[in-house]
């Protein structure tokens, strides 16, 4: 180990405390980056080992100068290497990748070098992130562990006007407010954590250590993004994602603290990462494929209803609405439409109230840009599972009244999907035994048929088939067994044979 003397002797002769100016090269401008390349290894291990090994404020201090040095120099000649060692040494100063979680606040609060690493850490990372690579590994585990040791709250507000001018359109009701409170912010408290910092009897360095992580503003290093490079934003997504399937790589059945708070960790990625993704949606394209791949696929193997899963079905379709603009969402829109259609009964049931609410704002915003007949017909068996829904029916049939009433957006290709919905909605009572929205849901029907109606007089050959299921459906529910609905389905059944008197078939048929 170097004494103080030969720590301070070697900073000295490297004055590192001077500015660094960049001067052109004008004989061989090549060399100066080989050069460095060279020395910038043993120069960044030795002032390291002085930042780990000394306990003189003086040389500490040097040493970070030296190191702010080396990060000036490496953003000039553009060697991420220099960046990714520099953040990984950090890291391991700041002790965060190493304390238990429970004691972590109190542990980190009393270190004032794990304190200065952190600040320093966060602050390269502000100057020159647009350089990182690996680094962004460090930088996120960092992140989660202050996070799930409850000494990190992270706040990322996004604009979203036109989100919050579709919200209105079909917001009559307050369930729809209630369910803004995590729709439109992503705000990632650490109030479930707050057991392990608060657990310490130190509560003046659990103090201290919340101040010092206040004062990085890391919530700043995930809304500044949109500054990024190409290639700092992927890997700073690959980081993410990376380090949510560490903390949760799939569902099990025993849940230990611990693991809880692995889950946690693994949340705070998946909200970043959506909130990065919406940050960035100019060039989306980029980010898109893991972001989508990883909600996915959480998804795609949840058993059991978790919060994780529901973070991921709530960000996937805040991912939907917002960017259906864009053509690389728009072609995974059927697919992640029918996953959600497709989740196990346990998982449907906890998500569904969520799933309707995000299915309803992704419709009312997103509409204009669903082309294919194909997504419109999953969007339509999205909304008929829905319909058994205790508490996201309400949700569901908002949206089935906006696409028949309102945007117009039934088509012959999605006739049938959408008469199924309408049938489905008439036969499922409401939770207080009302009748008025299975006779609303019969009116619908009544639109449908008017559609056809409209259809076949302009010529289409296909229209005059379409009678056929849509008195089958009215026959079927003549069958209710309330009076008010039965008597009605069988008013629109007569309605429809009046109307469909050119098609012999259908007489036959009923």
């Amino acid at each position: 180990r170097f004494s103080a003397i030969t720590n301070r002797a070697f900073l000295n002769a490297m004055s590192m405390e001077a500015s660094f100016l960049p001067v052109q090269s004008l004989a061989h401008p090549s060399l100066d980056r080989e050069m460095i390349s060279l020395i910038w290894g043993p120069a960044v291990a030795a002032l390291s080992i002085v930042f780990e090994t000394t306990e003189d404020a003086s040389v500490l201090k040097a040493a970070v100068n030296g190191l702010y040095s080396a990060s000036a120099i490496a953003a000039e000649f553009g060697i991420t290497e220099i960046f990714d060692n520099i953040i990984h040494n950090l890291g391991k100063f700041t002790t965060l990748l190493s304390a238990p979680l429970d004691t972590l606040g109190a542990s980190f609060g009393k270190s004032s070098k794990a304190q200065r690493a952190l600040l320093t850490m966060v602050d390269i990372a502000h100057r020159h992130g647009d350089h990182l690579k690996a680094g962004w590994n460090v930088m996120v585990d960092c992140v989660t562990s202050l996070h799930s040791a409850g000494l990190l709250v992270i706040s990322l507000s996004i604009n979203d006007e036109e989100e919050t001018r579709s919200s209105g359109q079909m917001e009559n009701d307050k369930g729809g407010r209630e369910q803004n409170n995590f729709w439109k912010l992503l705000t990632l408290s650490s109030s479930r954590n707050q057991k392990f910092s608060e657990a310490s009897s130190d509560s003046e360095h659990v103090e201290q250590a919340r101040r010092t992580v206040e004062s990085c503003h890391i919530d700043h290093l995930f809304s500044d993004s949109k500054f990024l490079g190409s290639s700092a934003l992927n890997s700073l997504v690959g980081s993410l994602v990376s380090c949510a399937q560490r903390r949760y790589p799939g569902p099990t059945s025993s849940m230990s603290s611990a693991w809880i708070a692995d889950e946690e960790a693994a949340v705070l990625c998946v909200d970043i990462l959506v909130a990065v993704c919406l940050m960035n949606r100019d060039r989306v394209s980029t980010v898109w494929l893991p972001v989508k791949e990883q909600l996915c696929g959480v998804l795609r193997d949840a058993r059991t209803a978790s919060v994780i899963s529901e973070r991921c079905a709530i960000g996937l379709l805040r991912l939907l609405t917002r960017l259906l603009h864009k053509e690389c969402v728009a072609a995974d829109l059927r697919g992640c439409i029918e996953l959600l259609s497709s989740l196990p009964h346990a998982v449907f049931d906890s998500l569904g109230e969520a799933i309707a609410y995000g299915t309803r704002e992704l419709v009312a915003t997103g509409a204009p840009y669903v082309k294919d007949a194909s997504d419109w017909n999953a969007i339509f068996t999205l909304l008929e599972r829905l319909a058994h829904h205790t508490t996201a029916s309400a949700f569901a049939f908002e949206t089935l009244t906006f696409l028949i009433l309102e945007s117009g957006h039934v088509a012959p290709d999605t006739f049938l999907a959408c008469l199924h919905v309408a049938a489905t909605f008439v036969a499922v009572t409401t939770e207080s035994g009302d009748s008025s929205r299975s006779i609303q849901a019969l009116d619908f029907m009544c639109s449908l048929q008017s559609l056809v109606a409209t259809w076949e007089g302009a010529g289409l050959g296909s229209a005059r088939a379409m009678w056929m299921p849509m008195m089958k459906s009215f026959a079927r529910l003549s069958y209710d067994g309330r009076s008010e609905v039965r008597d009605y389905a069988m008013i629109c059944l007569q309605q429809a044979l009046h109307c469909s008197q050119s098609s012999l078939q259908t007489y036959h048929c009923v």
